[in-house]
């Protein structure tokens, strides 16, 4: 627990700091486009799925690609909440969203 705190560094509220979680996500994903289209003629997914101990479901999602020069790019898509069942259709469904919302589908050939 913080008992005093610097003036030179004003505390953000929570509208602020959603606000520049998002602005970040925004570039990132800009950012990451760019990597994409430049160092990538396809992509491989890997998922993992888990329970918390609160009973909420959870998916991570990375993906994976090298470049024309051997370099190995590993990138989390997301980590985020999923609704139960994880029965293969709901899996697939929930990354074809995903991967649509990022809208880089000629990356992709199998899912």
């Amino acid at each position: 627990m913080m008992i005093t705190v610097d003036s030179a560094f004003p505390i953000s509220s929570n509208k602020r700091i959603k606000k520049e979680i998002n602005i970040g996500y925004k570039n990132a994903t800009e950012e990451l486009k760019i990597l994409l289209k430049n160092t990538c003629r396809s992509a491989s997914l890997t998922t993992d799925l888990w329970t918390a101990k609160s009973k909420y479901r959870y998916i991570g999602v990375i993906l994976h690609w090298l470049s024309e020069d051997f370099k190995v790019y590993d990138c989390l898509l997301c980590m985020e909440r999923m609704q139960y069942p994880h029965t293969g259709t709901n899996i697939v469904s929930f990354l074809k969203k995903k991967w649509l919302n990022l809208d880089w589908k000629e990356k992709l050939h199998v899912l």
